[in-house]
């Protein structure tokens, strides 16, 4: 199943991973400035903190029906989405210059997240108007999974459209997250699992992450009022068609009544079995809501394709159910593959493990104990005798594990060289001769080779990256990348290869663009665009990547 949707989605235009990260970045963002306390509200002041804020998984099958209800650039009436979930929804029609996918999701998250300093909302966090139902979706705690898509529709005139869609919907009525007081996000596990029992904390993020369990505690079990979708349309002859972000939960068309009793169980297993393969796949996934069983068994004997037969099951028992297309019974709760192969030898390096909590903790406080020094005008020019100059908006770095993903992804294939395919994220690398060293030592040892570069070759006074320095042999480019002022997230991986161990590390937003100033000279932080420097005393001089209270 996962093949075929990846398949339509490579098929039918899927925005490319940097797009992707690009999203996930932001939606992190959002979340951590919320559980930090840090995100002002009407009226001044900020929302109430929160010790049990959860970060966001992209989902492929989320992503696919994100595609599918922004497929043709204009909101689906019956838009396709299973029981429980929520959707936003924007779009735009262009009669001008073209946007890019980033645009577009810039100018829809702006909406969204504006959303309570036009409608209100109070200082309990409690979600009390459908009118804010955009950006309640994005920090309702229960939502761990998303999947998000941008479609370009040529017209003319060119019309776009963004859908995210969240494996939860908010409760009306009900608290949007935790509310914990005086916190800065989680600090421990257990802070995690107030709002979901065995979560876990990252304590460089200070965000949660689901396990297994999804079982959230309800912060308000006798609520039971649902959201009510509310779509806010408005037409503009010269620039933009937007449907607003609207909570949008899937109501099948049936000719029966909604059951009142709503956590019964279903199980749907479908196994699929292919003669001219020797592979069989068994997948059982399970939703609430029906007290039906079904079995479906499908065995071509020629394809080499697997031949995917859905069956749907409704909120009710024996609840006719007038199927739309793409159908939304596709999503599972919980899935099982048993996997036969044939007999092959196949060498993959593995990357379990290799980046630990401890790690990452290492890799950010390195980064940004050199970004500090630099701020500050700590750093020889090379060998001129002079310091750079001090900075104005270098930002401090927070960590970033779907740049991570990306980084050791790109490890396991044991580049000797850079990647030359990446437009949105930087990277530098390094090689180090040793396959004994521990993990640690080799990334510590990479990250000291990148930042070690100014040491011996200059950059001009100007501090900004021009052509000469990016053409020139050995102008020191991995330092650039790391001291890149707007650069505000990095992940790292390693991998074994051979008798060295590869480093990769990646960068958001990426640096080392011709003729733009690595960092802009002047007072420490005075150019920081959300006041002044961090709180953080260990790594003075950086700016926050929210506003501070």
């Amino acid at each position: 199943m996962i093949l075929l949707l990846t398949i339509f989605l490579l098929v039918h235009g899927a925005i490319g991973q940097n797009v992707h990260l690009y999203i996930k970045s932001q939606l992190d963002d959002l979340r951590q400035a919320v559980a930090a306390g840090n995100l002002s509200k009407p009226g001044g002041g900020y929302l109430p903190s929160s010790s049990a804020m959860f970060t966001l998984t992209q989902d492929t099958q989320l992503s696919f029906l994100a595609l599918a209800n922004a497929y043709t650039c204009v909101k689906p009436s019956s838009p396709y989405l299973a029981e429980g979930m929520s959707m936003n929804f924007y779009s735009l029609t262009n009669m001008n210059a073209p946007f890019t996918e980033k645009q577009i999701v810039d100018t829809a998250f702006t909406r969204w997240i504006r959303e309570p300093f036009v409608y209100g909302i109070g200082d309990d966090a409690i979600y009390n108007s459908t009118r804010i139902e955009g950006f309640a979706n994005m920090i309702y705690y229960q939502a761990t999974k998303y999947g998000c898509n941008v479609q370009t529709c040529r017209g003319p005139p060119i019309s776009y459209a963004l859908a995210c869609v969240f494996d939860k919907k908010p409760v009306l009525n009900a608290p949007l997250y935790v509310v914990s007081p005086n916190k800065k996000g989680c600090t421990t596990d257990l802070d995690c699992q107030v709002a979901l029992p065995f979560a876990r904390c990252n304590v460089i993020t200070h965000l949660c992450s689901a396990t297994n369990d999804t079982n959230f505690i309800d912060l308000n079990p006798t609520t039971q009022a649902t959201s009510t979708t509310v779509a806010e349309t408005t037409s503009a002859t010269t620039v933009e068609s937007t449907t607003e972000a609207s909570s949008t939960t899937a109501s099948a068309t049936t000719t029966t009544t909604t059951p009142t009793t709503s956590m019964s169980t279903a199980t749907t297993t479908t196994t699929t079995s292919i003669s001219t393969a020797t592979t069989t796949t068994t997948t059982t996934p399970t939703t609430s809501m029906s007290t039906a069983t079904t079995t479906t068994t499908t065995t071509p004997t020629t394809s080499m394709l697997t031949t995917t037969t859905t069956t749907a099951t409704s909120p009710t028992t024996s609840m006719p159910t007038t199927t739309t297309t793409p159908t939304t019974s596709i999503l599972t709760t919980t899935t099982t593959t048993t996997t036969s192969m044939p007999t092959t030898t196949t060498t993959t390096p593995s990357s379990v493990g290799i980046i630990t909590e401890e790690l990452r903790l290492k890799i950010i406080n390195m980064h940004n104990y050199r970004r500090s020094r630099l701020a500050r005008g700590f750093v020889p020019n090379g060998r001129t005798g002079r310091k750079l100059p001090t900075g104005t908006n270098i930002f401090r770095l927070t960590y970033s594990i779907e740049l991570e993903s990306a980084a050791q992804e790109y490890a396991n294939t044991c580049p000797s060289e850079g990647s030359t395919s990446l437009s949105e994220m930087g990277e530098n690398l390094a090689s180090i001769s040793s396959n004994t060293k521990s993990f640690h030592d080799c990334i510590y040892e990479a990250i000291k080779s990148f930042w070690s570069q100014i040491k011996t070759e200059s950059i001009n006074d100007r501090v900004v990256f021009t052509e000469k320095l990016m053409t020139r042999a050995k102008g020191p480019k991995k330092f650039t990348q790391m001291a890149w002022a707007t650069t505000q997230k990095v992940g790292c991986g390693a991998q074994r290869c051979g008798a060295n161990t590869v480093v990769v590390c990646r960068y958001s937003p990426r640096g080392n663009i011709v003729n733009e100033s690595i960092y802009r000279q002047g007072p420490v932080c005075s150019a920081c665009p959300y006041g002044g420097c961090s709180t953080d005393d260990n790594q003075p001089g950086l700016c926050p990547a929210f506003k501070l209270n």
